[in-house]
């Protein structure tokens, strides 16, 4: 195999056959074709490649991985075992477990309904029902936390100190949401873990088939690999012992996902194996590298190492505060304009901790007419619970927008579904009246099930409409008097950590709101952001917006990480030093994702309050006043 272009260690690392290795690989070291040759040069070396296992974190990194590999050795590449976690133990499952092919897997909608009815006070279906004062997602996120780290309904349950008053509630919620689903015959996504380990624990026989099949794993990411994950490893791999694991301890982001950034620090005393370093950044300047190095050095717990560049000196990071993030998105567009001089659009990416930061950067985008695409979310005006918002503000303005009042109709829900819908549109049309007309004139809507839901309609709307309100306290009257924000937090849609970004889009909104005196202004602004938007989800010649979890694996010329105030990066929710570390270890993803330029951002106001540089700010730069009042202004 030819190694010429790999350094000592990439080839080490290749060129490992037998035996337990952790490859501690550095952001821009190279490890997607470590992971690639080290295949290539097993089946070269005479190893069959159905004798191999490769598990990658996405479903996406699996595709690019058997690409890779089949442009290297051909044909054999469609005979090696590749995929996540969770698709190889779901055919494990399905080839060993005969019920378990009769078996569905329960959709989200169904989770949350079980979940919120089992927490419920009393419940006639669920006659052991619990008073939890849970949102479903959270209750789900505590099931998934405790199956991803092997602990069954009666087992000692992984629960925070402040928490432990609730142990036997939470105990009682995870076993009768189990008991739901034997009942609806369903399995969730971590059923396809913890069954698969179960199964291999208990049956010998299976064991030894999946043992002798498997003789050489190799696990990518693995700094985000849960105990429920690595035990399954260890179960396959411990008689051959031929485990290569691939990951960044400085990477490891998935902490509420269950990820344990413990396990790549203890491997090689878990498995008695050797450690090579990757630490070469063939991605970014020395500049970068060793701000990133800085920040890094913060944290405790993690692997010794000293990144290095192979790049040399070219540009320190620039650090920047705004006034608010109306202001920060303006600098930011401002001296994307600039740098096009020397990059495409293409080359530029802003990255910020939750998707609910990212209206300003696009009004700024469009205002500068700069093409742009927002990756890993819709749009800002694109998101339901702000187009919602709207069509409240739109009908206040006239009540004869069908499309409108039929959108929020049961938003939040009135128990007028969508058979109650369509007889009100037909009705409407028949008799030639509005919608809103036919919401007290129709026959259904006098019935006692839809009564109290119309007339409420009918009189809100018909009390906001033409009401003499600024925008931004008008969509503060329609959120609190019809409890908006309440049904969307049982609506329960979180972001990348299950936080309720759609409640922070809304808070988004009223920034812009305030900007105008009156609706019309602002209905006629958001037309104007609406026609100026580029639908098309071509990436190609677009400035990329994204948060920085979606970033991950990914490198551009020149990278903003916005928003890096206090409250926000490291979160407020965060804690405990643990998650505290882990938000460090965030922002050194954000930061390692640029090749030559780094530009790192924070306001004095966040949302109309005070937020300021974070803490990570004054780790890299000591005093920020001092440091900012001796900087040329953006």
């Amino acid at each position: 195999m030819d190694l010429k272009g790999f350094n000592d260690n990439q080839k080490q690392a290749v060129l490992f056959k037998d035996g337990a290795c952790c490859v501690i690989a550095g952001a821009g070291s190279g490890k997607t074709r470590v992971l690639t040759y080290r295949i290539g040069n097993l089946i070269e070396e005479g190893v069959r490649p159905e004798n191999i296992l490769a598990v990658t974190f996405t479903k996406k990194a699996s595709e690019e991985m058997k690409s890779r590999l089949y442009d290297l050795i051909g044909i054999d590449a469609e005979q090696v075992n590749m995929g996540t976690f969770h698709s190889i133990c779901f055919s494990i499952l399905k080839n060993e477990i005969t019920d378990f092919q009769n078996k569905d897997i329960a959709k989200d909608w169904w989770q949350k309904k079980t979940v919120k009815e089992i927490m419920l006070p009393s419940s006639n279906k669920y006659p052991k029902s619990i008073d939890l004062d849970f949102e479903p997602r959270q209750a789900l996120a505590f099931i998934s936390f405790q199956k991803n780290n092997l602990v069954r309904p009666d087992g000692t349950l992984m629960i925070e100190p402040n928490m432990a008053f609730m142990a036997k509630k939470l105990n009682k919620l995870y076993e009768q949401y189990e008991k739901a689903k034997e009942s609806a015959n369903v399995i969730d996504f971590d059923d396809m873990l913890i069954m698969c380990h179960e199964l291999l624990s208990t049956n010998k026989r299976v064991l030894e088939k999946y043992k002798a099949r498997y003789q050489y794993i190799l696990v990518d990411e693995y700094q985000d690999t849960n105990i429920a994950q690595d035990e399954i490893i260890r179960l396959l791999g411990w008689d051959h012992h031929n485990v290569f694991v691939v990951g960044d301890d400085f990477q490891s982001i998935y902490g509420f996902r269950a990820g344990n950034v413990d396990i790549i620090i203890n491997f090689s005393k878990q498995w008695d194996g050797i450690v090579i370093p990757l630490d070469i950044n063939y991605r970014s300047t020395n500049n970068i590298v060793e701000w990133s190095n800085k920040l890094i050095a913060g944290n405790k717990n993690q692997y010794p190492k000293e990144i290095r560049a192979y790049k040399e000196d070219f540009q320190d990071p620039i650090l920047f505060e705004c006034l608010d993030e109306d202001d920060e998105a303006s600098a930011v567009a401002e001296e994307i304009k600039i740098q096009m001089e020397l990059y495409q659009p293409d080359a530029f990416v802003v990255l910020y901790r939750t998707n609910a930061q990212s209206r300003p950067f696009e009004e700024a985008m469009i205002r500068e007419k700069i093409p742009y695409i927002v990756l890993g979310s819709a749009n800002f005006y694109d998101r339901k619970e702000v187009k919602d918002i709207i069509a409240y503000l739109r009908l206040s303005l006239d009540l004869s927008l069908d499309g409108e009042l039929e959108r929020i109709m049961n938003k939040p829900n009135r128990f007028l579904g969508q058979a109650f819908i369509k007889k009100l549109i037909a009705y409407a049309h028949n008799n030639g009246l509005t919608l809103y007309e036919a919401l007290t004139q129709s026959p259904d809507s006098r019935s006692w099930k839809y009564a109290n839901g119309t007339n409420f309609l009918y009189n809100f709307l018909g009390h906001i409409n033409r009401k003499d309100m600024k925008p931004v306290e008008l969509i503060k009257y329609i959120r609190k008097e019809t409890k908006y924000d309440e049904w969307l937090i049982e609506a329960d849609e979180g972001g990348e950590e299950g936080e309720n970004e759609r409640i922070e889009n809304l808070n988004s909104l009223l920034m812009t709101a305030n900007k105008y005196s009156t609706v019309e202004e602002l209905i006629e602004y958001i037309d104007s952001i609406d026609r100026s938007q580029n639908k098309d989800k071509n990436e190609i010649g677009k400035v990329k917006l994204m948060s920085i979890h979606r970033s991950k694996g990914l490198e551009f010329p020149v990278v903003f990480v916005a928003g890096v105030n206090k409250g926000l990066l490291p979160h407020n929710k965060s804690e405990t030093e643990a998650k505290i570390e882990e938000e460090r270890r965030l922002c050194y993803v954000a930061m390692t994702r640029a090749k030559d330029y780094l530009y790192m951002s924070w306001s004095k106001f966040y949302q109309d309050k005070v937020a300021g540089a974070s803490d990570f700010i004054e780790e890299l730069v000591g005093d920020v006043e001092e440091y900012v009042n001796g900087k040329p202004k953006m």
